[in-house]
C-alpha cells in the first residue's frame, strides 16, 4: 500500500520539514536533498519517481538569507536521523540512499566525506546503502564564498569543502554526476573530484552526462522532477 505524508517536521524549525512517499513495492528508499543554491526550491519536487516502486523522501532545510553556514549541513544531517529511525513506523524501505540535486549535492557530499555531521546524530555514511550527487560542487559552494566575503567565481578547497576531508577509508557507493554544458567550472571540478577518488582509492562510479545542470532531472507539466532515461537506468540497477 501506498502511503503520502507531507510536511512532517523533523527538528524544531519550522523550515525543517519532510515529505514522505511511501511504497511496499521496495524495501529501497530515495532521500531526496533539493538544490537551488542553498538559497531558493523546495522539497515539492522530485517524488514522482515513487510511482516506479521506490519510497521517496524529500527534505527541506534552512537556507540563505535567514541561515548561515552549516545550518542546511545540520538540518540535513537530522533529517537523515529522522529518516533512519522512522522507517518502520511510515512504512518505508530501510535501504537507504541520498540523493542531492546541485546545492543539495553539495550538502549530500558534506555529510558523506566529512563525517562529524552525522556523527553529532550517531550516524555514519555507511549506514546508508548509497549517495547519489546530482551536478554537485566539491569545493566551497559559491554561496558559501559569499557568506565569507570571498570572490562567488573563485576555487577553494578548504574545511568548507567536501574534498578537503577526502582520505583512504571505507564509504558508501558512490555516483557522481555532471554534465557537458554544466554550470561554468562544474564539469572541470567534478572531473578533479573524480580523479581525487581515485587517487585515494575510493571505489565510485563518475558519470559526464549530454545536457545542462541538472538536466538529468526534468520537470514534466506539473513542474515535478523525474530522471532522464539515463539516470533512470542506473538508480533502477544500482537500486
Amino acid at each position: 500500500m501506498d502511503k503520502i505524508y507531507k510536511d512532517l517536521k523533523y527538528s524544531d524549525s519550522n523550515e525543517c520539514i519532510l515529505d514522505i512517499y511511501a511504497t511496499d513495492k521496495s524495501n529501497k528508499t530515495i532521500v531526496y536533498i533539493h538544490g537551488g543554491g542553498l538559497e531558493s526550491s523546495d522539497k515539492t519536487s522530485f517524488h514522482e519517481i515513487y510511482e516506479f516502486g521506490i519510497s521517496v523522501i524529500s527534505i527541506n532545510y534552512r537556507m540563505y538569507p535567514s541561515a548561515k553556514y552549516p545550518d542546511f549541513l545540520e538540518d540535513s544531517a537530522i533529517a537523515l536521523k529522522w529518516v533512519y529511525d522512522n522507517s518502520e513506523k511510515y512504512k518505508y524501505g530501510n535501504d537507504i540512499y541520498i540523493f542531492g540535486s546541485s546545492a543539495g549535492a553539495y550538502i549530500a557530499m558534506m555529510l558523506c566525506f566529512d563525517n562529524k555531521w552525522l556523527a553529532f546524530n550517531g550516524l555514519k555514511s555507511t549506514d546508508f546503502a548509497g549517495f547519489i550527487y546530482d551536478s554537485p560542487q566539491p569545493t566551497d559552494h559559491f554561496n558559501v564564498l559569499r557568506e565569507k566575503g570571498i570572490d562567488i567565481k573563485k576555487v577553494i578547497i578548504d574545511e568548507y569543502s567536501p574534498l578537503f576531508y577526502v582520505e583512504e577509508k571505507v564509504y558508501p557507493p558512490m555516483m557522481i554526476v555532471t554534465y557537458q554544458n554544466d554550470i561554468l567550472g562544474r564539469l572541470e571540478q567534478n572531473k578533479m573530484a573524480s580523479k581525487l577518488l581515485e587517487a585515494y582509492k575510493i571505489p565510485h562510479e563518475f558519470y559526464v552526462f549530454e545536457g545542462c545542470h541538472c538536466s538529468g532531472e526534468i520537470l514534466n507539466e506539473n513542474g515535478d522532477f523525474l530522471l532522464n532515461e539515463p539516470l533512470l537506468k542506473f538508480v533502477f540497477k544500482k537500486i
